[in-house]
């Protein structure tokens, strides 16, 4: 399945700033534990910088008769 440019500039726009919120989250839980002063608060930063990350999309096309599939109802899978 191909994806569009717009989707993937979107997705990679979006993951630009998950990934930006965690750093600063990082550095918050740095600062709360006593780990550095605040202006170390980056200290993790550069461990993390160009680490790759990974995205799943799955596609389940609509079954032709889903009152005969066997399997769980509408759900969300947790990952992380």
């Amino acid at each position: 399945m191909k994806i569009c440019n717009l989707t993937r500039d979107a997705c990679k726009e979006y993951a630009q700033e998950v990934e930006n919120l965690l750093l600063k989250l990082m550095g918050l839980i740095v600062i709360s534990l006593s780990l550095g002063l605040p202006e170390s608060k980056n200290r993790f930063g550069s461990f993390f910088k160009d680490q790759s990350s990974s995205v799943a999309l799955n596609y389940y096309p609509p079954r032709p008769s889903p009152h005969l599939a066997v399997g769980v109802g509408h759900h969300r899978d947790g990952v992380l």
